[in-house]
This record gives C-alpha cells, sequence and structure tokens, in this order.
C-alpha cells in the first residue's frame, strides 16, 4: 500500500545521474521522465531523447531547462 512507503532523502540529488544511466541502457531509452522538486542540476545541452520534468512538492520550482517539456 502506499500508506506503507516512507520517503527519506533531503534533496540535492543529481538527476543526471539518473538520466546518463538510462541513455546507456540497452535497449536505450525513447524518453525519459523525471519526477523532481526541481532542486537538481541540469544538463548543459538537449538530450537525444525527449526529457519530461514532472515538478513536484510543495515547494517545487521550476528549474528545468527551456528544452525540456
Amino acid at each position: 500500500s502506499i500508506s506503507d512507503v516512507t520517503l527519506t532523502g533531503g534533496g540535492g540529488t543529481d538527476m543526471r545521474v539518473g538520466i546518463d544511466a538510462a541513455l546507456a541502457a540497452r535497449p536505450a531509452a525513447d524518453v525519459i521522465v523525471v519526477f523532481t522538486d526541481g532542486g537538481t542540476p541540469w544538463h548543459a545541452h538537449r538530450l537525444g531523447v525527449p526529457l519530461i520534468v514532472a515538478l513536484i512538492g510543495t515547494h517545487a520550482k521550476d528549474s528545468a531547462p527551456a528544452w525540456a517539456k
């Protein structure tokens, strides 16, 4: 049940690490969806696949690159 899940952490996750892993996987990702509060660094350039950023949390800030959806 979702009520049994305990979220932990404190921010500062570098989402580029997971994005790079998805790009390196075989078969490679066709699209990448990231759920974040926005507190992460982003790749400087457009990726080879679409990047969808879902901002979540009451303190989320839109820090996603302009080329992301």
